[in-house]
């Protein structure tokens, strides 16, 4: 199961998709001229030594349905929740190291 690895996509693969028709052919025909030692690197990257022979005969469509079945990680969600709790242990850190003093 591949888990938070779309970061190890190259970006000759994101290129496939890509709205620029000529952008996303020459990204297709460069992986295509070069399957053998692109797939392999990349399905390398992804899987370790778990591919299987017949992920090295995918097809463009197979290739966007790869990519986009790599978990994506949505930053702005973890960003507002690790900012949360980095406030709130903060805070409470701050307060039972130097507590407020009360007059009597």
């Amino acid at each position: 199961m591949i888990l938070f690895q779309y970061y190890k996509v190259p970006k000759l693969f994101e290129n496939l998709f890509a709205q620029d028709e000529s952008l996303l052919q020459n990204s297709y025909r460069i992986i295509d001229d070069n399957r053998t030692e692109i797939y392999q690197s990349f399905l390398l990257e992804l899987y370790g030594r778990n591919f299987t022979e017949d992920q090295l005969q995918y097809g463009l469509e197979e290739i966007k349905n790869l990519i986009l079945s790599l978990e994506r990680l949505e930053w702005r969600k973890i960003g507002k929740f690790y900012f949360a709790v980095f406030f709130i242990i903060s805070v409470l850190l701050f307060y039972f190291l130097f507590p407020i003093e009360t007059v009597n």
